[in-house]
């Protein structure tokens, strides 16, 4: 089964911390969970291959929720 993202931003390694950009109506338009009457926002940061001709070290997508396969699953 091969996954999707749905790219949102980027972000740049800058000392310890990484530091990502995206625009805030995306933002908005991306599915939440609730808990405790409290609503999350959950995002998959992950590290690119090669550093852009920006300088961006990491590519912020919308979270991939995984499943894992059970050996029963699976035969």
């Amino acid at each position: 089964m091969e996954n999707t993202a749905n790219f949102i931003g980027t972000g740049k390694q800058v000392g310890n911390k990484i530091q990502i950009s995206f625009e805030w109506e995306t933002l908005k338009r991306l599915a939440k969970s609730e808990f405790k009457g409290k609503k999350y926002l959950t995002v998959d940061v992950l590290t690119l291959k090669e550093t852009s001709q920006y300088g961006k070290t990491h590519a912020v997508i919308e979270h991939i929720h995984l499943v894992k396969e059970t050996a029963e699953a699976t035969s």
